[in-house]
């Protein structure tokens, strides 16, 4: 059986895939619905090496990266990127996306997530601080564009997965919060033998910046 060996680094996530022989029927997937998932559904089946990936869902993380049905995630962890490329053979594919490195904005963004994750006290500051600024902000435009706040929310919940509330406590509190400009991220992975296959940036703003890069035979 050939096996193709994927490692996939989302958020300093890392998974491995394998391909194997099984096939799983299933109704045609709904598309990919939230940020903070891979956009995969597992399988039903059992698999010794791990997860099976039964169906990828259109316009998520995993198709945009490459992962096929039938795949095997058999890692995930939070690792380096220096021992996920370890993991990737000859003519085998990194995919990476981390956050773009702004500067000064970053260093911001890392001390307010320092300070929430610190104790229940730097918690309470960061939440009253952003969270209403945020819902105040986003009610003003509402009722700017004679839109109701509460068709909003219920949007984002159906675009992001996840109510805009939860978003909120989520970007603030993820943390370690690991950025790297595109260059930074090539000059690295190119070292250890790897060539870029394809890159998406988020043109210099606050998101991910996405590579593939393939592994050149030694």
């Amino acid at each position: 059986m050939q096996v193709r060996r994927i490692v996939v680094l989302l958020a300093a996530a890392t998974a491995v895939a394998c391909t194997n022989t099984i096939t799983v029927l299933g109704p045609r997937p709904a598309p990919y619905c939230g940020r903070g998932t891979l956009g995969i559904e597992p399988g039903d089946v059992p698999h010794a090496g791990g997860a099976l990936v039964a169906e990828v869902l259109p316009g998520g993380p995993a198709e945009a990266a490459g992962v096929k049905k039938n795949d095997v995630v058999v890692r995930v962890g939070i690792t380096p990127i220096a021992n996920a490329c370890e993991l990737v053979a000859d003519g085998g594919l990194l995919f990476i996306s981390i956050y773009n490195d702004q500067g000064r904005k970053t260093s911001l963004w890392r001390g307010v997530k320092r300070l929430y994750n610190r104790n229940a006290l730097g918690r309470a500051a960061v939440l009253s601080a952003f969270v209403p600024y945020w819902a105040t902000r986003g009610a003003v435009g509402d009722l700017v564009r004679l839109r109701s706040p509460l068709r909003r929310y219920r949007e984002y919940r159906c675009e992001r997965g996840m109510s805009i509330i939860h978003d909120w406590i989520d970007w603030l509190g993820g943390y370690p919060f690991e950025t790297a400009r595109p260059e930074a991220v090539f000059c690295y992975v190119r070292d250890p033998g790897f060539s870029l296959r394809k890159l998406i940036t988020c043109g210099g703003g606050l998101g991910c910046n996405q590579f593939v890069f393939e592994r050149t035979a030694s």
